[in-house]
């Protein structure tokens, strides 16, 4: 059972079973534009990504230090100049959240998310892990799964 007020180190930061079977109606990235002679990242590698909801998005996003993950419930509008479409992650828009697990590595940093997606009325695809999120060199990388 999740901890509420999350402790401040705790990846996963509101009840998650407050958005688990909510449709998802789009699937942004976020990136913030490199300075001249700044390294703005590897392709298909992002600063946040926002699984949008009604109105509000759980929002995925690095700690710069830590490459450490934070998931948090926000309210939602993006400016479109800096969230775009994110193709890997196409095939979850119209499907409701499933679970979703937190990957802590073996020095102890939380930096991976994985979660499931419902497919057409199939309810137990819920249960099974489709994609991961994983920080890495202060950007998240998503893998999918299956």
């Amino acid at each position: 059972m999740t901890r509420f007020p999350p402790n401040p180190h705790d990846m996963l930061r509101f009840d998650w079973e407050a958005v688990e079977g909510v449709r998802i109606s789009a699937v942004l990235a976020y990136e913030t534009p490199a300075e001249p002679g700044e390294d703005a990242g590897a392709p298909g590698q992002w600063e946040k990504i926002a699984f949008v909801l009604d109105g509000e998005a759980v929002v995925a996003s690095v700690d710069f230090d830590t490459d450490q993950l934070f998931v948090e419930r926000l309210p939602f509008d993006p400016k479109p100049a800096l969230w775009v479409p994110l193709p890997a992650l196409a095939y979850a828009v119209d499907r409701p959240l499933g679970w979703a697990w937190e990957v802590r590595n073996y020095r102890g940093y939380l930096d991976g998310f994985i979660l499931a997606f419902e497919a057409d009325g199939d309810v137990s695809a819920a249960l099974a892990p489709r994609c991961m999120l994983l920080g890495i060199a202060s950007r998240i990388e998503v893998l999918k799964i299956g």
